[in-house]
């Protein structure tokens, strides 16, 4: 924890996710499946609006949706990094941070 008197932080070592037991395969099996499944539907809808619609609201709300697929691609890919890749530093606060 934090003594802010001294001025010094405890740093707490995090372990990784393994890939070992089923259960962890199918949870992130799940994760990513669910994710990719939002990026598809918001996407078709986002692109739909965004192209489409007749009124600036609309556009604008096709402009949102394409940009919330964007973040949940990236969240896909910081879940892939933080169970598998362990490539990334923080992968797993953008993990947490985008599909939250």
């Amino acid at each position: 924890m934090a003594d802010l008197r001294a001025g010094r932080v405890a740093v707490v070592a995090v372990e990784r996710p393994s890939l070992d037991t089923w259960r962890a395969q199918l949870d992130m099996a799940v994760i990513l499946l669910v994710l990719l499944a939002t990026t598809v539907l918001l996407g078709w809808f986002g692109l739909g609006n965004f192209a489409h619609a007749l009124t600036f609201a609309g556009r604008l709300t096709g402009a949102v949706l394409m940009t919330v697929v964007f973040t949940t691609l990236l969240a896909a890919g910081a879940v892939l990094d933080h169970w598998a890749g362990h490539t990334l530093q923080y992968s797993n606060n953008s993990a947490v941070v985008r599909t939250g």
